[in-house]
């Protein structure tokens, strides 16, 4: 009978190291994908930082642009009168 449970349990510890070892079979690639994906992070937030900077400049010229048509339009506006 003790040989019989000691079976049962050998059968068993076997079963949970099978079960244990393909679940970290499955959870060795997380560690590349993590290290993938924080690096997509970091280039995606350098390149949010591109396009603020980029935009900025653009609202610069667009300003500078402004300022200009508004000069032109004051000295077509002086010639006229």
């Amino acid at each position: 009978m003790a040989r019989q449970s000691f079976r049962q349990f050998q059968n068993d510890v076997d079963f949970w190291v099978k079960d244990l070892n393909s679940k970290v079979v499955r959870v060795e690639h997380l560690p590349r994908i993590i290290d993938e994906h924080a690096d997509n992070i970091n280039h995606n937030y350098e390149l949010i930082q591109d396009l603020r900077d980029e935009m900025r400049t653009l609202r610069e010229e667009i300003s500078a642009l402004r300022m200009i048509q508004v000069l032109h339009l004051r000295s077509e506006v002086q010639k006229k009168v």
